[in-house]
């Protein structure tokens, strides 16, 4: 069921992610939280998987609400988002990574999340599209494989972390999900950059400005 609606998810990030902006950034929040806080309550030593299923839930749906009232604080927050999937993606160029401590490949991740929630303010259009382009791919693809167990999921994590790492994780069927995930989020970012052509047509608009116009006394008049 939750592989279900996270396909549907997925599907509405992929085509109008950028037209509904502030949804999206809410999606996108609501799972990179249900998962750190899952990895989390793990860790810590909780066990039972209804416990951490529910728990991380609502912690994610609090932190995407969040983001639903402050908008700004969505943005930044995909932005990271977009920087730690470009992190991960050069992470998997090699098996062992590039960065062989474990330590550094977070550093490495979370340096490129802060510049991604830094850069959006300053190319929103285009990065909003290319982080909701990559996020919506992962997740239709994290959410396939928990139907055909291909071992993507796994291969994203050991490229983060290393935690067992295991070169015979990375299998054929996973290095094919990879690059039909890679080809998803391509085709996405050229459908959005279709569908909102020039200028910036996201859910969040610029409240309007009522329009002067010279009156014939000469005096202005709002419209």
């Amino acid at each position: 069921m939750a592989a279900a609606v996270t396909i549907i998810l997925a599907v509405i990030m992929l085509v109008i992610g950028y037209r509904m902006l502030r949804l999206a950034a809410a999606i996108a929040t609501m799972y990179v939280v249900f998962g750190a806080m899952f990895c989390l309550f793990r860790n810590v030593g909780i066990e039972d998987p209804a416990v951490l299923f529910w728990a991380s839930l609502g912690v994610g749906l609090v932190a995407s609400l969040i983001v639903l009232c402050y908008f700004n604080i969505g943005l930044f927050l995909l932005g990271c988002i977009g920087g730690a999937a470009l992190a991960l993606w050069m992470l998997s160029w090699s098996v062992p990574p590039f960065i062989p401590a474990v330590g550094w490949r977070w550093v490495f991740i979370a340096v490129l999340a802060l510049v991604g929630g830094i850069a959006v303010f300053f190319f929103k259009r285009i990065l909003a599209i290319i982080t909701t382009a990559i996020a919506g791919s992962v997740m239709l693809f994290a959410a396939i494989d928990a139907y055909a167990n291909t071992g993507f999921v796994e291969a994203i994590g050991i490229a983060a972390t290393g935690k067992d790492e295991d070169p015979s994780v990375f299998t054929p069927a996973a290095y094919g999900m990879c690059i039909a995930c890679i080809v998803t989020a391509g085709l996405s970012m050229l459908l959005q950059f279709r569908i909102t052509g020039k200028g910036d047509h996201h859910s969040d608009p610029k409240p309007a400005v009522p329009k002067l116009k010279k009156a014939k006394s000469g005096e202005a008049a709002a419209v």
